[in-house]
Order: structure tokens, then C-alpha cells, then sequence
């Protein structure tokens, strides 16, 4: 599989994120393969087929973030070009267990007393015998065998095989043919999902549950025909999920609630000349917030092209910069925490190996912007500007420990803070 020189019918796409220009995820119609990645996320080359392979895998992984956001123009599109959902994370599960452990086998044993099977001595002999005539009987065997749901399920498991290896088998080199499944149809899969629930209900094996609940979303997902020849799975905004994935590096508060400022309508009562009803206007929400050392860092994730273009046009706008300071006032004047200093900064996505800025490491500072109506005397008033690599992102953003990324950003912020007020 290794030597292969490239990936057959796959094209890669750079995506600025502009309109027309946003989706990114996978495309496959008619055997044509076109996969959509950011535009400054370093990807392999084609020939480099292992790390290629691993690119695809970590920018597919990413778009699950997408399915908690509510405004649906946002939400995953993950759809085939008939019915049913593309169930990428079960179809690449599938394959895995399949290169790894082979086609199902149901290892948890049915128990039978006197019937036809193999004979389980342990369980036998701890049965109650018969004595007689100095002879000790045992007229309770009990045998171990295999049952009709074991044979659905492995016919179940086969078609999971197979229909996952028509979608992305391709990523392995793997061709379905290497599957022989019996006709798909309503009935089977009918048969199929409730053979996996009722098995689901009685398993107390926690690896076979996963591998059952797999199974079940694949089945669950496709139709009966055998050529569903086109299917979607990606999301046409990114920048959610690019706010995401640097929450779970640097937040260190997974309840923003506090940190959000509000403000208040009073409207004029039309029965009453002298009366004002008070009405609740919407809030400003912060993307990140890292507390370190009674230190707060309010963090403002920006999806922009900066870190491709170096266009002074794609930094963060005016009124961006005056919603950082504005979370900053109020955090100081509502501070439950101990908060002694607060800091802001921004972070946009770059490729810290193909750039316009020289630059090579995975967080990069860039400068700093103030308002020209404030003093800009107190340390939140001025707003940090730091590249990320979006590789690395994408990476490392599932992983537990990011003290790393968080001590390196830190660092960094605090020597821009040092150097402008050396300026």
C-alpha cells in the first residue's frame, strides 16, 4: 500500500475562505475524489501518500466540532446524493478494526445445557453429579454454541466492511471487492439493526459495544442501492471550528458565562407616561479565556487571511479590537476570580514553513493595535497580534496537555507587553 505513487482520482484544493471559497471537507462524485483543505494548513504532497493520508484523517477529524453550532448555514453538511448520513468516524473505525482484528467473531460464549455443541468441561464438572454404583455421572452437559444472531451479525459486519471500503477505502488502497457480501436490501437492513441493537442490549464487552454502535451507524446510513455514487462530508465555515480548536489549546475557563458583558433596553411603557420596562439586549461573548497566575488573557480566535496574504486589509477590524478592550473593562469591574492583570491578543492561522513573514515557529507575534480615543495606558487597551500554524492546530488540539502551547503564547505576550513598553 506504501508504494503507491499517488492517490487515483484525488485532487487536492486550497480554500481562501472567501465566498464561493469556504467549504472544506471531502467531495466524491462518480469515482472523482476532491478533497478541500485551509489554505494555510501545510499539507503533504500527493506522492507522499503515508503523511497525505494522515493530513486527510486530522482536517476530517475536525469538522465533528462543527456539529454543536447552532446556526445551521454552519452545520456540518454530511449527506449522500440519495438518503442517508456519511458516517465518516464509523466508516474509518470500521476499517481500522477490520485491518486490525479481521471480519466479526463473536468471542462471548453461548451456554447451552444437553444440547448438541462443544462440551465446556469447567462448566460441566462444576454441575451437581450423579452417584451410582461408585460411578460418578454427569447427565448435565453443558456445551458452548453458536446461534443464528452471530451468523446475522457477521453479515452485518461484512456489509460495514464493504460499504466503508466503497467511501474511503481508497485512503487505504483497499478495494471492497476483497468483501463478498449476500443482496442488500430493506429487509436486511431491517434484519441487520435488529440483530445489532438486541446484541447491544445483552453484551457486557465494552470493545464489542464500540464495534456494535459503529456498525449500527454505518447500517443506519445506507441505502439499499449499491451505487450511491456521490457523497458530502465537510462544512462550509471553518472559522467555528478554528475558534474551537484554540479553545481546547488555551482555555483554561469552560464557563464563559461570567466574562460576558451585557447591556439593558429601557423601553418607554405606552400605558404608563412615566414608566420604563427594562429588556435584556444580547451579550458579548468571548472566544477564549486563560487565567494563569492571577493573569486573565482574553483570546479572540480570528479565521483571517493575514497570516497568508501579509494584506494589512485581513487583520482584525476596529470593531474587533474594541470588543477585546470591552471584555477587559468588564472584566475589571466584575472580577470574582483575583484577577491582578488582564491581557488581550489575538490569534490568527498561518503555515509556519511557507510564509511571507520569515518566520518558522509555531506562534509568531505580529504586532499590536490600540483605539486613538482611549489613553491606552493600562496593559488590556493594547491588543496582541500572534500567528498560529494551522497544522499544528489541527494536530494537537484533541490532545490533554497543551502547558506547551500555553507557556510559549504566554511568554510571548509578555515580551510584546516588555518591547512596547521599551518603545
Amino acid at each position: 500500500m506504501e508504494s503507491l505513487t499517488k492517490i487515483n482520482n484525488l485532487t487536492l484544493h486550497s480554500v481562501t475562505g472567501k465566498v464561493d471559497d469556504s467549504f472544506i471537507g471531502i467531495k466524491i462524485k462518480n469515482s472523482l475524489i476532491n478533497f478541500y483543505f485551509p489554505e494555510t494548513y501545510d499539507i503533504a504532497e500527493e506522492h507522499d501518500i503515508v503523511n497525505l493520508r494522515n493530513d486527510i484523517f486530522a482536517i476530517l477529524r475536525t469538522i465533528s466540532l462543527a456539529k454543536t453550532f447552532t446556526e445551521s448555514n454552519d452545520k456540518v453538511e454530511n449527506k449522500f446524493s440519495i438518503n442517508g448520513q456519511f458516517a465518516l468516524m464509523s466508516y474509518l473505525w470500521i476499517i481500522n478494526d477490520y485491518l486490525t482484528n479481521g471480519i466479526y467473531v463473536n468471542r462471548e460464549k453461548t451456554l447451552k445445557i444437553n444440547q448438541k455443541g462443544k462440551i465446556n468441561w469447567k462448566r460441566t464438572l462444576n454441575r451437581q453429579p450423579i452417584i451410582s454404583n461408585g460411578n460418578v455421572i454427569y447427565n448435565e452437559t453443558v456445551v458452548e454454541v453458536r446461534n443464528n444472531l452471530d451468523n446475522i451479525i457477521v453479515e452485518a459486519h461484512k456489509q460495514c466492511v464493504k460499504r466503508s471500503l466503497e467511501f474511503i477505502g481508497w485512503l487505504y488502497n483497499l478495494s471492497p471487492k476483497i468483501i463478498e457480501t449476500i443482496p442488500y436490501t430493506d429487509s436486511t437492513k431491517k434484519i441487520y439493526i435488529d440483530a445489532i441493537k438486541n446484541e447491544l442490549d445483552k453484551t457486557f464487552d465494552d470493545y464489542k459495544k464500540i464495534r456494535l454502535n459503529h456498525m449500527l451507524n454505518v447500517i443506519c446510513g445506507l441505502d439499499m442501492s449499491e451505487n450511491q455514487d456521490e457523497f458530502v462530508y465537510g462544512v462550509d465555515k471553518f472559522h467555528y471550528i478554528f475558534e474551537r480548536m484554540i479553545d481546547h489549546i488555551f482555555g483554561t475557563e469552560k464557563n464563559l458565562k461570567e466574562f460576558y458583558p451585557s447591556a439593558n433596553w429601557f423601553i418607554k411603557k405606552y400605558n404608563d407616561s412615566n414608566g420604563f420596562e427594562k429588556v435584556k439586549s444580547s451579550e458579548l461573548m468571548p472566544d477564549t479565556v486563560l487565567i494563569d497566575k492571577n493573569i486573565a488573557y482574553i483570546l479572540d480566535s480570528k479565521y483571517y487571511r493575514y497570516g497568508n496574504t501579509a494584506d494589512y486589509n485581513d487583520l482584525p477590524e476596529t470593531t474587533s479590537i474594541q470588543k477585546q478592550i470591552t471584555y477587559a473593562e468588564y472584566l475589571e469591574k466584575n472580577n470574582k476570580k483575583g484577577i491582578l492583570e488582564i491581557r488581550s491578543a489575538f490569534i490568527l492561522p498561518y503555515n509556519m514553513n511557507k510564509n511571507k513573514f520569515n518566520a518558522n515557529e509555531k506562534i509568531h507575534y505580529i504586532g499590536y493595535s490600540e483605539t486613538e480615543w482611549k489613553k491606552n495606558d493600562k496593559e488590556y487597551e493594547s491588543v496582541y497580534g500572534f500567528l498560529i500554524d494551522t497544522k499544528h492546530v489541527i494536530n494537537t488540539w484533541n490532545k490533554s496537555n497543551h502547558g506547551d502551547d500555553i507557556n510559549t503564547l504566554i511568554a510571548k505576550i509578555n515580551d510584546a507587553l516588555n518591547e512596547k513598553v521599551g518603545e
